[in-house]
């Protein structure tokens, strides 16, 4: 700044006085020229001073808080299936996911209203995994209908679904609810089936049969653990779904 001279209050010192004087704002100025006492205990500069601005706003830029980690809702679902395919819905809890995902209970109500809410939409995008989003990979299913059925059964229990589907099984047995959507769920599975088996006979009472123990075979061989004698698992359960999905002799 240059022009006429600035009078600027010098604050907590005494000219004369031994208390060490309080620095001031301009102390990171560099300037020419000189400083002459006044009366009222002021500084007069007439000379140009000149900012220093590798000193200015210092202080913000070191105490600028770093950007808030927050969670989307899709990651709080994906958590909360993860905990409800180790432990059952009574570990899917809010302080033990916020915990996991490390953030605030806070980011929970950004985007559930409470605990029942939320296990309503992990039961319901469980529902359009293993459902509508598997109708939509099989595409066209006009093509080979043992191969059609097959491939249904293995996006059905994937990895990532076997163990929420065997969690919500559980979850029915003691949940009206939860076993009224179960229902809903396997009606959708058995339709898809007897569509396919139609395509491999006309005998009503052998469509059903089939249907009835493809989907059964799909869910209980998790439940087994026995030996097949010659067979490894793997060929066991390749020679069983064969048998089911052939043409009639």
């Amino acid at each position: 700044v240059t022009g006429e001279a600035k009078t600027i209050p010098i604050v907590g010192t005494e000219l004369g006085g031994s208390r060490r004087p309080v620095p001031h704002p301009l102390d990171n100025c560099t300037h020419s020229g000189h400083a002459t006492p006044h009366a009222k205990d002021t500084v007069s500069y007439t000379s140009t001073v000149v900012v220093r601005l590798d000193r200015v706003n210092t202080a913000s830029k070191e105490t600028r808080m770093p950007a808030v980690t927050r969670t989307t809702r899709d990651g709080w679902i994906d958590a909360g299936l993860a905990a409800l395919a180790a432990g059952g819905p009574d570990a899917v809890r809010i302080e033990p996911l916020s915990a996991s995902l490390g953030v605030t209970k806070g980011g929970f109500y950004r985007h559930f209203r409470d605990r029942d809410q939320f296990l309503d939409e992990l039961l319901e995008v469980w529902e359009r995994r293993s459902v509508d989003e598997v109708l939509t990979k099989m595409g066209d299913t006009k093509g080979d209908a043992a191969t059609n059925i097959c491939r249904a059964g293995a996006l059905t229990f994937a990895a990532d679904l076997l163990a929420v589907e065997l969690a919500v099984r559980s979850w029915a047995q003691i949940s009206s609810e939860v076993a009224a959507r179960l229902r809903r769920v396997d009606n959708h599975r058995m339709d898809y089936l007897r569509s396919q088996f139609a395509r491999l006979t006309t005998d009503p009472g052998e469509i059903e049969a089939r249907s009835t123990l493809a989907f059964a075979f799909a869910i209980g061989q998790h439940f087994l653990d026995c030996d097949h004698g010659p067979f490894t698992r793997t060929e066991a359960i390749a020679r069983s779904a064969a048998l089911i999905v052939r043409s009639p002799l």
